[in-house]
């Protein structure tokens, strides 16, 4: 068994599909690249830690809305080097976003555009 954090939760998914619906939840997914770019575009231009660690907390919150547990983790592991004054933001950041993109690309085809 693997430690790899899957990129979205079914279980989570399910349950914000019963809060708000099936139809309310994919119309959130449409949003979510956009929230994405929104969150992460102005911390990828400037690379300034307060930058960086603003980005990586509103990441923790938008992944932790959909069940994007491998986001969530990534984002608080680049918290946490921003936190620790690292040298290094770079390598982080770069994994949060790989994580980032897999976490969109999995609801997408879980939540197809209808549009």
């Amino acid at each position: 068994m693997s430690d790899v954090e899957p990129a979205i939760s079914e279980d989570s998914l399910a349950q914000l599909e019963t809060y708000i619906g099936a139809a309310e939840v994919a119309g959130l997914v449409e949003l979510f690249g956009a929230n994405l770019r929104d969150i992460t575009e102005p911390a990828a231009a400037s690379m300034r830690p307060a930058e960086i660690g603003k980005a990586a907390h509103l990441l923790i919150s938008l992944g932790g809305s959909f069940g994007c547990a491998e986001l969530v983790a990534r984002s608080r592991d680049l918290l946490d080097a921003v936190h620790a004054s690292a040298d290094d933001l770079e390598a982080p950041f770069a994994v949060t976003l790989a994580a980032a993109e897999r976490a969109k690309q999995a609801l997408e085809r879980r939540y197809p555009s209808q549009g």
